[in-house]
């Protein structure tokens, strides 16, 4: 029945056919990692022979300078521009992961790395080295990718038949033509499939919305020029090991927005799954149990996908959305808490507090945006209540990436007074030591304290205490029963008190 369930959902999945192609990039070169290692060619003869060693310098250049990584921050279309929304660790998505078809054998990877000089069998790499292809995929780094992704031909075993780009938390659809995904690939050339991830079962895909054709007149073919080397690694292999030497080649970008996989206003979209050309949206696309097993590496399967994709949102749009600003007032504290949606474009939050009324609001706190487009906060004011005023009026200053700013409704609290007294232990040895205990919510009246006996004689008197704990020794006391009475103005409180 667990197979049967997303089978169903699927069946009515549509196929589309939209996509925006990317005019310009907007790249940061940073300074990868360095690293080596030495392993053997991949091919039974020719170029980067089996029987051959080879060392890999990533993230280096032969004389020792330092690769760059080319990072995607990101891209024009026509006037408009975009900006990437990196999740948690700077990394575009929660996570990436392979599906591979359930009942084929396979588990060859096939990436991409920029190069930059041979030296003999030495080869040097722009990027620094990741170990899997769901690590390189996840990287805003444009110069590292996936050769012949769902190519199943003998010579590449990849077997893998959807990639799925994860947002744990899912994003809100505002406005359907002006968020999206870019993917990018080396040359655009290649044509595939994709569909909005719209629910999730414990992290992996559980329904897709509809398939949407990607063609290869959608491609931007406006970013750097790589020219990169093939490296494959199975699961038996530690390292990988060189394959195939590919020239001069554009990083090409395309946006795919909500409204392109058909996803309204007010549906929440949990990452993007890309698939091989030649799938269809009467598959079961969730399972994979009857996609097409013979993917070659031409029309239908050779998605050369270079990182530096995403979720991307455009400039211009989706102010900040306060979706509720509450508070309760604990102890002496108050604690505030507010909620976000479309932190597209926003920067942080400024606290502010009034003690007069709302005449006038100081800023108390700065409180940064988190790196997701919906937001959870707060913040405990502590002990307000001793302050004079007794009302107290918070509101938040909402600031733009470009300092522009907004602000929020105005929340009130009111202290009532609260007080509570106590004596422990209430039952000592003559000689011990027993504490007397007040606790005012920040009104600090002055409290008197007499402690009679059972003859209501009275045997000690303390005053104009006030808030605190207050030890007192029973050495004084004969053994009996004793009365602590607590005054302050109209307030009259007794407690009880054994000395054996």
């Amino acid at each position: 029945m667990k197979r049967i369930l997303p089978f169903l959902l699927l069946i009515s999945i549509t196929e589309l056919s939209a996509q925006t192609a990317i005019t310009s990039y907007t790249i940061v070169n940073d300074a990868p990692a360095s690293s080596s290692n030495t392993s053997l060619g991949w091919n039974t003869s020719g170029a980067y022979n089996n029987t051959t060693s080879y060392t890999n310098f990533y993230g280096q250049r032969n004389g020792g300078a330092a690769g760059i990584e080319r990072r995607v921050t990101g891209f024009s279309i026509g006037a408009l521009t975009y900006s990437a929304l990196p999740r948690p660790g700077g990394l575009p998505y929660d996570n990436v992961i392979i599906n591979r078809h359930p009942s084929l054998p396979g588990d060859t990877i096939n990436t991409l790395y920029e190069y930059t000089a041979n030296a003999g069998n030495n080869l040097f790499y722009e990027a620094s080295y990741l170990p899997t292809l769901s690590a390189v995929i996840n990287s805003l780094v444009c110069n590292r990718g996936s050769d012949n992704t769902f190519s199943n031909r003998p010579t590449t075993q990849a077997n893998i038949e959807r990639i799925d780009e994860i947002i744990n938390t899912g994003i809100n659809c505002t406005v359907p033509a002006r968020q999206g995904f870019l993917v990018n690939e080396r040359a655009g050339n290649d044509n595939f499939k994709v569909a909005a991830i719209t629910s999730l079962t414990s992290g992996t895909v559980n329904t897709l919305g509809s398939l949407v054709n990607v063609l290869v007149a959608a491609w931007g073919k406006v970013g750097p020029a790589i020219v990169s080397k093939v490296l494959s690694k199975t699961s038996l292999d530690l390292n990988l090991r060189v394959k195939q030497d590919i020239g001069s080649q554009i990083i090409s970008g395309v946006f795919i927005s909500f409204a392109d996989l058909g996803i309204s206003i007010g549906t929440k979209v949990y990452g993007l799954s890309i698939f091989p050309n030649d799938v269809t949206a009467a598959m079961n696309l969730v399972t994979l149990v009857n996609v097409p097993t013979d993917t070659d590496a031409g029309a239908s399967g050779g998605l050369d996908m270079m990182a530096g994709g995403g979720f991307f949102v455009e400039n211009t749009v989706l102010p900040l959305n306060l979706t509720s600003f509450n508070g309760r007032a604990v102890d002496n504290n108050i604690n505030l808490y507010w909620k976000t949606e479309n932190q597209f474009n926003f920067s942080r939050f400024e606290l502010e507090r009034s003690l007069n009324s709302g005449n006038d609001f100081e800023k108390i706190s700065t409180i940064n945006a988190v790196s997701n487009p919906q937001g959870n906060y707060n913040f405990s004011d502590i002990n307000i209540a001793q302050r004079n005023s007794k009302t107290y009026l918070y509101r938040l200053k909402m600031v733009n990436m470009d300092g522009s700013f907004s602000y929020s409704n105005t929340v009130a609290f009111k202290f009532t007074k609260t007080t509570s007294f106590s004596v422990f232990p209430n039952v000592v040895k003559q000689a011990q030591i027993f504490n007397i205990q007040i606790a005012d919510n920040g009104n600090f009246n002055n409290y008197n304290i007499s402690i009679i006996d059972n003859a209501g004689r009275i045997i000690k008197n303390m005053r104009e205490l006030q808030n605190g704990q207050y030890p007192v020794s029973s050495s004084d006391f004969k053994p009996g029963i004793y009365f602590i009475k607590i005054e302050s103005g109209e307030l009259k409180k007794t407690l009880k008190l054994i000395v054996q």
